[in-house]
Parts: structure tokens; sequence; C-alpha cells
């Protein structure tokens, strides 16, 4: 499991006096945390340094590793798929399809991204941004990266998310998927009662509050297109504030692995574990 803080969600954001918004509005006083990101104030550059981060490590891992972004709404969805084409403009160019978003607002369009998502023959869609369409009854086997980047209150919901990742695929060599927490939900893992041990998890976070365990998937409904990612429309005084013009940056980067006897995170050295692996692996090959 990566967990990344970005600096507006580790510090929160407070507009200056008397700043305003793309749009000429008055953005109110205060400070802004996470759980006011997409919803209350929009800061596209926040999104933007998302997409770069999750680039970087797909570059670095799998960049054709089928992967679902959850994101707050479905605008939300579609800054982070326009973000995520901008940062893979040459697999855009070779794969049109590489990044989509799957929300009921795509129609049919939407409907054949999906099943182009599960088919385990089609190498595209690579990435589907989303906000609850793909949270349940959506069975992706080769899925290997499920991406949080919306606060999430439930921990039914969150395992239901989490759950998209938890099928094996032993034909595609998928045994294993990876969680990457950008709105620190990941503080869910915190439940008892939430049973089994991931393989291996790896976090990039400013602190080890966050904490891991995968699981069985939760029983759920299957989705009916068009309906379950619906959002109602706020009221005109709920309307998001736009920020653009920010600096924003990965604060730090942790390491964290499972203890083998209690299944919880400890932080390591990751030139450590690195050199562990490769000596494991070795040994398996004499």
């Amino acid at each position: 499991m990566r967990r990344v803080v970005l600096s507006p969600d580790a510090h929160g954001w407070s507009p200056i006096e008397g700043e305003v918004d793309r749009y000429g509005r008055e953005i109110p006083a205060g400070l802004y945390r996470t759980g006011e990101f997409e919803r209350v104030v929009s800061l596209l550059d926040r999104t933007k340094a998302a997409a770069r981060h999750l680039t970087e490590y797909m570059r670095r891992t799998d960049p054709m590793a089928k992967t679902i972004v959850f994101c707050v709404d479905s605008e939300h969805a579609e800054q982070m798929r326009a973000a995520l084409a901008e940062a893979n403009a040459d697999l855009v160019r070779r794969h049109p399809d590489y990044v989509v978003r799957i929300v009921s607002d795509e129609g049919d369009v939407g409907r054949e991204h999906l099943g182009n998502l599960i088919d385990v023959e089609s190498a595209t869609p690579v990435i589907a941004t989303t906000s609850k369409l793909l949270g349940t009854g959506v069975d992706i086997p080769t899925l290997r990266n499920v991406v949080l980047f919306k606060p999430i209150g439930s921990m039914v919901d969150f395992k239901q998310i989490i759950g998209r990742g938890t099928r094996l695929f032993p034909d595609d060599d998928k045994l294993s998927f990876e969680i990457i927490d950008y709105s620190g939900a990941t503080a869910l893992f915190e439940d008892a009662e939430f049973d089994g041990v991931p393989e291996s998890m790896t976090t990039e976070e400013i602190d080890d509050e966050g904490a891991v365990v995968a699981g069985d998937e939760v029983a759920e409904p299957e989705p009916e297109y068009g309906q379950d990612d619906a959002e109602p429309s706020p009221p005109e005084r709920a309307r998001k504030l736009y920020i653009d013009g920010l600096e924003v940056s990965v604060t730090a980067e942790g390491f964290y692995l499972p203890d083998p006897m209690d299944g919880r995170l400890r932080l390591v050295e990751y030139a450590d574990h690195a050199a562990d692996e490769l000596r494991r692996l070795h040994g398996r090959r004499r």
C-alpha cells in the first residue's frame, strides 16, 4: 500500500485576504482541508500533482497495469482523466483509450469502456477514473492498482472499493494488487474485524497512522449503469470555487511493510527491503 500526502492535504490550504477564484468569486476565509477539496474548493493543481505522481509510479512498475482512480465526483473524475492524459501524452497517442472516465454521464461510450476494462483480453483502457460507479459489483480480474483520491467515510464503502482488486488472476500473473492513497482513506484499515494480512505494502506518507489489512470481499449488489454514479446537483450557493496557480508537491515518502508477527505496519529502509528481496529471489533460482 502506498500512502501519498500532497502539500495541501498535509498543511491545509487558505486563501489570501480578498482572493477570488477563476470566475471572480471571492473565496471565504478559512483553512480548507482534504474533506473539502473538490467539494467546496477545486484545486486543479493538486489533481495534476497526483496525476504526475501516479504516472511516475506506473512508469517504474508497469505502465499497462489496469488501474481505477476513485475521485470525489464526476467532474473531478474528468479533471483527473485530463491530467492523466496530459501526463501520459505519448501513451495516449499510441492508445487513444489509455485513460478514460467511466461514470453514468458517459452513456454507451462508458459501457463500452467498462466492458473493455473488464475484458482480460483487452489491453485498453488501462486507467479508468470514476467516482461511484466502479465501487461495487464490478469484477476486473486483471486490476492491479486501486487509487483513492476521495475521502471515504464508511468502512463498508472502503471494503467494497478495495474489493475491486482482491480477485486473483494467475493466468496473467496477477497475485496481488496495490492500493495508492492520496486522501488518507486508508486510516479506515484500523478495523480488527477486517481479516487477513497482505503479502506486502509500500506506503508513501508523512506519518505512520495508516494500516492496511486485505480481506474477503464484501458481498455487494451488481451496479446498474447510469444510476449508481449519479450525483445530485448542489444548490447554487454550494457551487465549487475553482483555484488556480498553486504550488503542490509530495511532502515526504516512507516505506512500510506488515510485521510478520502481528501484521501491523513497520517503517523500513527501502534499500534494505530491496536487497532482502533480491537475495530471496536469487536463492529461489539456485
